[in-house]
């Protein structure tokens, strides 16, 4: 479970990324957890668990239960989830529809071949660049 959900976290990290905002550096990290941290959830979750979460665990080569005490290995995870995904959730979808937007972006990452991700990577920023205003047709 614990698996699935960083793979969820890191497609939301991903989008947001396409979105504009790069969560490449440590500030950005820092920033996309403050403004987790500060979600309507009023879950029990801090911006440095969130900020922790992201960078050792979502995004880093550390294992959760090397990360967090027992109690928060269960709670981190989700409410770091939920937190991330209502505060990047679009404006015109309800949460669960962004969250079968995750859930469908995973499988379909699990099931591509590697050899292609140069190709996606070029399609994503000709995306982005296209909806920045570009009058380029991406296709």
């Amino acid at each position: 479970m614990a698996e699935r959900q960083t793979r969820q976290l890191e497609v939301l990290v991903l989008h947001t990324e396409r979105e504009g905002s790069s969560p490449s550096t440590d500030a950005d990290l820092h920033e996309i957890a403050n403004n987790a941290a500060q979600s309507v959830t009023q879950l029990d979750i801090t911006e440095q668990e969130i900020y922790q979460y992201l960078s050792r665990v979502a995004l880093g080569q550390e294992k959760l239960d090397d990360v967090f005490a027992a109690e928060g290995i269960a709670t981190v995870p989700l409410f770091a989830t939920a937190n991330l995904l209502l505060t990047f959730c679009p404006h015109e979808k309800e949460w669960w529809e962004y969250l079968d937007q995750i859930w469908d972006a995973t499988e379909v990452a699990d099931r591509t071949n590697l050899t292609v991700l140069p190709a996606l990577m070029i399609r994503a920023r000709r995306s982005v660049s296209s909806a920045g205003g570009s009058s380029r047709a991406v296709g």
